[in-house]
């Protein structure tokens, strides 16, 4: 293990721009015949930047964004879809672990969406209530500025890279790269360490969030 923490070797890497495939793996190779403790932070963080870059993930409509959040287990197939709530001049997809969601528009009729644009109704399924899962505005609570430039990545702690945000809570890498599509800044507040709501200050009616990960 290194001598430096992933949090001291994201904030380098983010400075420092990529290197192309031929230099990471000479460095690579040289650092395999280091000692850990004579590593030094500047190779540690070029060697992350080229094995975890960011990217910046873009939709060309919001129905892509949408689906990007649908579900995929064959367990829950009332997640496979982009769901229409009337009542809420809502649209929204969810897979139990993020949710993406927008005002429906005036044409969209009540119930379920197939990828196809096929109006499903909702008598075969029911749509979990999401608005459960999304939490106000809490003005009592802080709100923090996530920035790409800055922020950090880690590789170690669970399955999938992981984003480190304040008071330290880890949320789904890949979940958020999607959910904030391309941008370079947003805010976000954090709600018992249990789900992050971002917010869009372009587009303030846009909602995301991204839940928390937890240890086993």
């Amino acid at each position: 293990m290194p001598k430096y923490t992933t949090r001291e070797i994201a904030t380098l890497a983010a400075r420092m721009p990529n290197i192309n495939k031929p230099d990471a793996f000479g460095l690579f190779r040289e650092i395999m015949s280091w000692k850990n403790e004579d590593i030094p932070l500047k190779a540690w963080a070029q060697i992350y930047n080229h094995f975890q870059p960011n990217k910046r993930p873009k939709f060309k409509t919001d129905t892509d964004w949408l689906w990007a959040a649908a579900g995929t287990e064959e367990t829950r197939p009332y997640l496979h879809y982009i769901y229409v709530d009337r009542e809420n001049k809502n649209i929204v997809t969810t897979d139990g672990h993020r949710l993406h969601m927008l005002p429906a528009p005036e044409d969209k009729l009540q119930g379920f969406y197939d990828k196809e644009g096929v109006h499903l109704g909702d008598e075969m399924m029911t749509f979990p209530d999401y608005r459960r899962v999304i939490p106000a505005p809490d003005e009592s609570q802080p709100y923090h500025t996530w920035n790409r430039n800055t922020a950090v990545v880690d590789t170690l702690g669970y399955f999938t890279p992981t984003y480190i945000l304040e008071d330290n809570i880890q949320v789904n890498k890949n979940y958020w790269d999607i959910a904030v599509q391309g941008l370079s800044e947003v805010t976000y507040q954090a709600y018992n360490g249990i789900c992050t709501r971002i917010f869009f200050p372009d587009d303030p009616e846009r909602v995301a969030v991204v839940m928390c990960m937890r240890t086993a």
